[in-house]
């Protein structure tokens, strides 16, 4: 793995374009969430694990122009890390795919993580920074997509992996208006997008 990048991991960049043709589509949720900033795990009506949005389409090689990018990346308090895969079309992609994707993301992550920690220090003045903890894993989706997967994809399949959060929007079973998601729309006022965790 020769290729991986060491730097320009596009970190607290607007990068591509601001509203995709495709206005259904993950590009375009993608882009609310990022310029929303900040997305919440609720845990129990107590504990919410509040994540900064660092990055989107965090590109993890060089020489390829579409090669393997992180959907969203983040960070919480405690400075841990969050990968983000977002997915919007059960028939394309079943859950079990998509597991296996955030995996290989996180794997190549823990890889290259001081020279993204390396970046954070110098493009965003996080002074002295470093990961801290176990890379998290984020499977995001709106409801009807775990509707539509198959039985054998449950979410609660993978309840004891301690370090991946299957979710869904919390409490917004429409994310989009007509053909276009409207989550900027939603939440704009608010500055966070709450996720109901399926397999915990």
């Amino acid at each position: 793995m020769n290729n991986l990048r060491q730097k320009d991991f596009k970190l607290g960049a607007f990068h591509g374009k601001l509203v995709p043709e495709n206005k259904f589509s993950e590009a375009k949720m993608r882009n609310d969430i990022f310029m929303i900033g900040k997305i919440g795990l609720v845990v129990s009506h107590n504990e919410t694990i509040e994540i900064k949005i660092i990055a989107k389409e965090m590109p993890l090689e060089v020489g390829n122009k579409r090669g393997r990018c992180i959907d969203l990346f983040g960070i919480d308090k405690d400075w841990r890390p969050y990968i983000v895969e977002l997915k919007l079309d059960s028939n394309s992609e079943v859950l079990s795919k998509v597991v296996n994707q955030v995996t290989n993301y996180k794997n190549i992550f823990n890889l290259i993580k001081t020279h993204i920690a390396s970046e954070m220090t110098s493009s965003l003045f996080y002074k002295h920074f470093n990961f801290s903890g176990e890379a998290q894993r984020i499977v995001l989706s709106h409801s009807a997509y775990y509707n539509d997967i198959p039985l054998n994809n449950d979410p609660k399949v993978y309840k004891n992996e301690k370090d991946l959060y299957i979710c869904s929007f919390y409490r917004m079973a429409v994310i989009k208006n007509a053909e276009e998601i409207n989550l900027l729309n939603k939440k704009n006022n608010i500055g966070i997008v709450l996720l109901s965790i399926l397999n915990k």
